[in-house]
């Protein structure tokens, strides 16, 4: 405020200053006050410490109690020997593409670790190449000792020079894309779905934290 608005100033009535202010400064103060909590938001953001995450595993067509998540959790982290965050998403459907397209966006950012599903659902997401051959993820005497669990799919079909080709989807090589979970304390715990098989996700270096997980909760 200058002198000339100063001595302006001192002339108004409590209920003049009060519109004065209201007319001339209240939207400045309402800016400067909005910038500076986005700053403080920002500076927060970014250096509040991110929480680390031994799994994230994606649940298809399940419905799942807080208490069930929670034990599975508490599950996986005993397995694991771990206190590190365990995080399990049942809120995905088969029949919402945007859940298929959440699977990629997460794959691709490696927030994702695994899938959990039904047989025939994660048969039908093999056929697009999100999940690991898990004959190159688990070592030679796991998979040895549990070939009967071990399912195989038909992943994405590519032409000769490496790019999709028509209807590649469930078209191309077979490969080992999921490990059936039926008489485990998962499955047991899962109990919406009928015939629950677990896949990784191609872009997770969680392997063998799965295959750990897997040989303690058979």
């Amino acid at each position: 405020m200058d002198s000339r608005e100063k001595g302006y100033w001192k002339d108004l009535s409590p209920e003049e200053k009060k519109q004065y202010f209201m007319d001339y400064y209240l939207g400045r103060t309402l800016v400067v006050l909005a910038v500076t909590a986005l700053l403080i938001y920002t500076a927060v953001s970014i250096l509040r410490p991110k929480p680390s995450y031994a799994l994230r595993i994606a649940v298809f067509d399940a419905s799942l109690s807080e208490d069930t998540r929670q034990s599975l959790i508490h599950d996986i982290q005993k397995a694991l020997h771990t206190a590190e965050a365990v995080e399990i998403d049942d809120s995905y459907n088969n029949n919402n593409d945007k859940d298929l397209l959440r699977i990629v966006s997460l794959s691709t950012s490696e927030k994702l670790d695994a899938v959990i599903a039904d047989r025939e659902v994660l048969v039908w997401l093999a056929g697009y190449g999100y999940f690991r051959d898990l004959t190159e993820t688990f070592d030679a005497e796991f998979r040895s000792k549990n070939t009967d669990r071990l399912i195989t799919a038909r992943g994405l079909k590519l032409g000769e020079n490496g790019m999709l080709e028509e209807n590649a989807e469930g078209n191309g090589d077979w490969y080992t894309a999921g490990y059936d979970l039926s008489g485990t304390v998962l499955a047991e715990k899962l109990d919406d779905l009928r015939d629950p098989v677990i896949g990784i996700i191609a872009e997770s270096h969680a392997g063998m934290k799965i295959q750990a997980v897997l040989e303690e909760l058979e």
